[in-house]
């Protein structure tokens, strides 16, 4: 015996026999998977390509793996312009250098201190 739908259903008609319709079907979890890699990619490409734009625009910009591009640094070098006295603590660990053409700075900061 079959049984009859008397109330409303979406899924099944009035002579109970299941609807045909892709209203309820969902996409399975690996096409959607499978869907985020793929933009994924295509993004990662666009990136990569435009990184390596960058490093023949720029051939003084060393770049690694990853993309990270950072200029290359120049060496410091000391140039002896300002002579150094000393390093004086204001308040805790609050370090401050004192230079020999400033003197009146260091009077100040051993002021502050007190």
């Amino acid at each position: 015996m079959g049984f009859i739908n008397l109330g409303s259903s979406i899924k099944y008609g009035p002579s109970g026999k299941r609807r045909k319709t892709k209203a309820f079907s969902t996409k399975s979890k690996r096409t959607k998977y499978i869907e985020l890699i793929s933009e994924q990619q295509k993004l990662y490409d666009q990136v990569m390509l435009e990184v390596s734009q960058e490093r023949m625009e720029y051939p003084s910009y060393e770049g690694t793996s990853q993309g990270a591009i950072t200029p290359k640094q120049e060496p410091q070098e000391y140039t002896g312009e300002r002579q150094l006295l000393g390093i004086a603590t204001m308040h805790k660990s609050n370090m401050i250098p004192i230079f020999a053409d400033d003197k009146e700075h260091a009077i100040d900061v051993a002021r502050m201190r007190r």
